[in-house]
């Protein structure tokens, strides 16, 4: 009998306790702002804001708006709220300039990068256009250069008198010609000036053409074409 009376008890005391519990717990519903929360489950809680999941979804409620019973339940406190609320926008601002000169970076990479590739095209394009009047430049002078196989007939101080069979007249000055030896035999590529007026060691006066040398031909040796001489890069024909 006694047995029988303890368990009574203790099963009482149990339901006190459970239903003690459940008055204790926050509600389930609750309306903030005319805005109706239902099947409410209580998250996480800073010194400003209280996080609810509920029914269709989840959202940040201010703790100032809660009643005063939650509010007391959460730890309200206007002044720490504010003072959270302070630094929380201070973690932001910090954050919104973090990002901004991220952004700035960015943008000034993008910029390098592309002036980077912009000169690097310029320059290509200037290589080209310079290399295309260098080969220009070289068309002009093979077009004007005139190949000749001459024998010294005599070196002067500043050139020679030289003999070709193949011009006409086969005597002509070659300016600039010098270090060459009187009977000696030359591949020369020379260009046009004028006349060069002389007198002779008998005290006769010759005047004959007067070309420029420019300088010696590259001997390729003989080619399909049949010329073995190159000049700036392209083929010369002897005369």
């Amino acid at each position: 009998m006694r047995i029988l009376r303890v368990t009574i008890l203790l099963s009482v005391f149990a339901v006190a306790v459970s239903f003690g519990d459940e008055t204790n717990a926050p509600p389930t519903k609750i309306t903030i702002d005319s805005v109706a929360y239902s099947n409410v489950t209580w998250g996480t809680v800073t010194p400003a804001t209280v996080t609810i999941f509920y029914k269709t979804g989840i959202a940040s409620i201010p703790l100032e708006k809660l009643p005063p019973d939650l509010q007391k339940r959460f730890g309200y406190d206007p002044q720490k709220a504010a003072a959270y609320r302070q630094e929380e926008a201070k973690q932001l601002e910090l954050a919104r300039r973090q990002q901004e000169l991220a952004r700035q970076e960015a943008e000034k990479r993008k910029e390098r990068v592309a002036t980077a590739i912009q000169q690097r095209f310029e320059e290509e394009q200037k290589r080209q256009e310079e290399q295309r009047q260098e080969e220009e430049r070289q068309r002009r002078e093979r077009e004007k250069a005139i190949l000749f196989s001459v024998i010294v007939q005599q070196a002067l101080p500043e050139g020679a008198l030289v003999n070709c069979s193949r011009a006409a007249p086969a005597l002509f000055y070659v300016e600039g010609l010098t270090g060459v030896y009187d009977d000696t035999a030359h591949a020369i590529v020379v260009e046009r000036t004028g006349d060069f007026e002389y007198t002779t060691t008998m005290g006769a006066y010759k005047k004959v053409p007067k070309y420029k040398y420019l300088g010696r031909p590259d001997d390729v040796g003989p080619q399909p074409d049949g010329r073995r001489y190159w000049w700036k890069g392209g083929p010369i024909e002897i005369h």
